[in-house]
């Protein structure tokens, strides 16, 4: 595994039957916003997916910030040897300055709705624990303490719920 920068990757985009263009977020985090060529195959789905991907190319890939796909990277190493990272992830891209492809009219993305649950729900436990009865702060807690084991674990139970909404469903 090599890691690139962005503007390795704007090069290497200029000759794209030279490499397979991998982002590994969820379909949802893809479908809202991605890098032109790239495919998606979410992490949990590459130990399946690798064996059947083009050996003869560059494998690149990319997620958010570039912590998912240092981690696919490592788990493709035992199927390929030229594999790219990419630093800092389409978050990086896009603070370059470069384009990327956005769904129309998809409203609030999922991270945004989660965001929005938890603000309101911590808040409101704030707010009630202070003018109606002190055990409403537990309510804050239970949020923060889910808020803690999502980014210790990379797993936000409020973001699956949320994405099998009828609302969130493509």
């Amino acid at each position: 595994m090599k890691n690139i920068n962005i503007e390795t990757l704007k090069i290497m985009l200029k000759n794209p039957q030279d490499h397979i263009f991998i982002d590994v977020r969820t379909k949802d985090e893809f479908s809202f916003c991605r890098i032109e060529d790239f495919k998606n195959l979410p992490l949990g789905n590459l130990k399946e997916t690798a064996p059947h991907l083009a050996t003869s190319k560059n494998w690149v890939i990319s997620c958010k910030s570039g912590f998912r796909s240092q981690k696919a990277c490592q788990l493709l190493s035992t199927h390929h040897d030229k594999i790219f990272n990419v630093e800092g992830g389409i978050d990086a891209w896009q603070k370059a300055g470069h384009a990327v492809v956005k769904k129309q009219g998809h409203g609030v993305s999922i991270m945004r709705q989660v965001q929005i649950i938890v603000g309101l729900a911590t808040l409101s436990g704030v707010l009630m624990g202070q003018y109606i009865n002190n055990n409403f702060i537990w309510l804050a807690a239970f949020v923060g303490a889910g808020m803690l084991f999502a980014g210790l674990s990379n797993t936000c139970a409020l973001g699956i719920l949320l994405s099998k909404a009828p609302w969130n469903r493509n």
